[in-house]
């Protein structure tokens, strides 16, 4: 797909002819990051998913914001470049992992197409969800479903009439396969439509292909995580990874608003 001439400026302007004016209330490698900061449990968390995973390293950021919260978290991850669940499901480096470790959460992300199409949801997503599920209780884990973010483009090439429809699409996907399986959804999807709302200025996407988080975005999602995993407020943390104060604190008061106040979990 042709993404045209567009640059930031013209992109945030056709994402705020979509948004309502009013605010409401290659193959990544493995990574394991170790991180002892207090003498509490350490969590130990599974990420499954693709590049949206290993773009800008999801874990890492993660696990680094849970250690300034004063938690500990070992992370691995199996993460592939536009791998789908039933790739995964299938994937002998993926069934090592979840076989190989004593997980508390596994962190399910499906291709960000696939929930938008509802025969690929029923066909493809919710059949994998079901199996992956199955085998994670099995071991005791809970599983954690990572709702993605809209894609622009899918608005432009006319697959959808704005962004709210698209994002209105996703999150339903997840929502509804979640309760089924007794799950949990990190509602990243809905916290970049939120932060969106109110701060038009501050792009979460990359710059290079409008598709994959940027590094803000990919802050947003490790603080989405860390107020759904723990049950508390991300704000007033002092790991930025590398953002100003303004904009982490808005971040983080986007994910605490999200997940704290108007999750459904």
């Amino acid at each position: 797909m042709t993404k045209g001439p567009f640059g930031v400026a013209s992109l945030l302007l056709f994402l705020s002819s979509c948004m309502p004016s009013a605010m409401p209330a290659p193959t990544a490698t493995p990574v394991l990051i170790q991180i002892e900061q207090t003498d509490a449990p350490t969590l130990q968390i599974l990420f499954i998913g693709n590049s949206h995973m290993y773009t800008n390293n999801l874990p890492m950021i993660f696990t680094r914001l849970a250690s300034a919260g004063g938690h500990r978290v070992e992370a691995d991850m199996a993460a592939k470049t536009g791998y789908l669940l039933e790739e995964h499901v299938a994937d002998p480096d993926t069934l090592k992992k979840i076989n190989g470790g004593k997980w508390d959460i596994v962190i399910l992300q499906e291709n960000s197409n696939i929930p938008q199409v509802p025969s690929k949801r029923d066909e493809q997503m919710y059949p994998a969800a079901r199996a992956l599920s199955r085998r994670i209780s099995s071991l005791g884990a809970q599983t954690i479903f990572f709702m993605t973010w809209a894609d622009p483009w899918a608005v432009a090439d006319g697959r959808f009439e704005d962004f709210v429809e698209e994002q209105a699409r996703i999150t339903a996907a997840y929502w509804n396969i979640a309760q089924e399986l007794d799950a949990l959804v990190a509602p990243v999807g809905v916290a970049f439509e939120e932060s969106l709302r109110q701060r038009r200025d501050l792009f979460l996407w990359k710059d290079t292909d409008y598709l994959h988080a940027s590094h803000r975005g990919t802050y947003l999602a490790a603080c989405v995580l860390y107020a759904l995993i723990y049950r508390q407020s991300p704000e007033g943390l002092p790991y930025r990874s590398g953002l100003t104060e303004d904009t982490a604190q808005h971040l983080q008061s986007i994910a605490a608003q999200t997940v704290l106040t108007n999750s459904a979990d």
